[in-house]
């Protein structure tokens, strides 16, 4: 899912994917997907906890944007086994949690991008990118 939030910040020009600091940030079954989200204060009470986890997530490291189509390298927590649902791609450049705003949540029983036959945790991005904010 595709938050709404975030297609009014990058059609207004207030958010690069590119510069910014975005982050992906694993949260539990509590959590419970909503458009109305729009912050990252509407998920941390819902994050995970586990060995090898740090509150917020990781970076999205050498990210590109290419026809519209925004992506970054695989994510990987070593020696980490976690109940985790979603994963929450969010914009983490904002120093207050209310403006740090939410991108996208993929449902991880759905999508099939973590490697759970190991004690890595990975998450593979879909071949097409993260985000498809092409026009077709």
């Amino acid at each position: 899912m595709v938050y709404s939030v975030i297609l009014d910040k990058l059609a207004q020009g207030q958010i690069n994917l590119l510069s910014a600091s975005i982050h992906c940030a694993l949260v539990s079954a509590s959590y419970v997907p909503s458009q109305s989200h729009t912050s990252y204060a509407d998920i941390v009470a819902t994050q995970i906890i586990a060995t090898n986890y740090t509150a917020g997530g990781k970076p999205l490291l050498n990210k590109t944007l290419n026809n519209g189509r925004f992506d970054a390298d695989d994510i990987q927590w070593d020696d980490m086994q976690a109940e985790a649902q979603f994963t929450i791609i969010y914009n983490n450049t904002p120093a207050t949690v209310t403006d740090k705003t939410l991108i996208a949540c993929y449902d991880l029983r759905d999508t099939g991008i973590t490697n759970p036959e190991t004690s890595d945790f990975i998450i593979r991005w879909n071949m097409l990118g993260i985000l498809n904010l092409a026009i077709d």
